[in-house]
């Protein structure tokens, strides 16, 4: 989710400031009364700060970005948003397991205050899915979210280190919410068609 949110970055501009003083940063000069403001999706794409910035890599461990800004300037809503995307995806996903974008139609916001969509064409392939789980040591951060959530499925060993209990497990809906849940990005779900 927050490798989503870096990537996406639903605002696009930081809140308009003021130069007070003339100043430079990063070899830029800025005279005292110019406007300045900072372009969070390139702020959340620095490549200094992570390998590849331009890939959506769900994967990433522990991804800080500015999409909910920063400092004094963070938004307030951000745990309310974050809560409601750690409940709505699974349990949208738990809804309509088969549900998948219909590759090359996501049609995005231009020129607009609030980035997103304006349509996403989708596919619902109804029926029994099989589900695997996999789990990443080396990603796993030891927080321990997944035993508390899917307890039959994970187990942790003496470090704290995530360890799997059944790779096609029948508590599909606990299992999302471990995966959605997990700081380190370390579990992800793998689902295909019953035969």
């Amino acid at each position: 989710m927050e490798e989503l949110l870096r990537w996406l970055t639903i605002v696009h501009t930081g809140t308009a400031k003021v130069a007070t003083v003339d100043t430079e940063i990063d070899g830029h000069k800025i005279a005292e009364g110019e406007v300045v403001m900072c372009a969070l999706p390139a702020a959340n794409r620095d490549p200094e700060l992570r390998g590849d910035p331009d890939r959506l890599d769900v994967t990433r461990g522990g991804v800080g970005h500015l999409a909910f800004g920063h400092g004094i300037h963070h938004c307030l809503g951000a745990p309310l948003a974050r809560m409601e995307m750690r409940t709505a995806f699974p349990a949208l996903l738990r809804r309509f397991p088969g549900l998948a974008e219909v590759p090359g139609t996501a049609e995005f916001r231009s020129f607009h205050v609030i980035y997103g969509l304006t349509s996403l064409q989708v596919t619902w392939v109804k029926g029994d899915l099989v589900t695997g789980v996999h789990a990443d040591r080396d990603l796993c951060i030891g927080a321990g979210l997944c035993v508390l959530t899917a307890g039959a499925v994970f187990d942790q060993d003496d470090d704290g280190i995530v360890v799997l209990l059944d790779e096609h497990p029948t508590d599909v809906a606990a299992v999302h919410d471990a995966v959605a849940n997990c700081p380190a990005g370390a579990l992800s779900i793998s689902e295909e068609q019953a035969r």
